[in-house]
């Protein structure tokens, strides 16, 4: 299983999870909203996308172009990963999203 993050930090990975658990999960620093994410995603070949990525109303409030470049321009990038690996002949993954 691999986790793509724009950070690697496992604080809230540690809530539920032991040490060993998070030691199996491959840990990939990126940025969902800059186009070299969707590279990333297809390379990884997925079965399925969770994508729990996404500022809350103070952040977007206090920083409304971070939000929407999080909130938009990387969600829309988790769909066009999903695009270009159907368009690459693989399995197009499930996507779960939530907000």
């Amino acid at each position: 299983m691999s986790c793509f993050d724009i950070s690697l930090v496992t604080k809230r990975w540690e809530m539920v999870m032991t040490a060993a658990q998070i030691e199996t999960i491959a840990f990939v620093k990126c940025d969902l909203a800059e186009p070299s994410f969707i590279d990333q995603l297809v390379e990884a070949k997925p079965d399925a996308v969770i994508h729990l990525a996404g500022l809350q109303v103070p952040t977007c409030r206090e920083k409304p172009v971070l939000g929407a470049k999080v909130n938009v321009i990387g969600s829309l990038n988790v769909f066009e990963a999903a695009k270009a690996l159907q368009a690459a002949g693989a399995t197009v993954p499930r996507i779960v999203y939530a907000r």
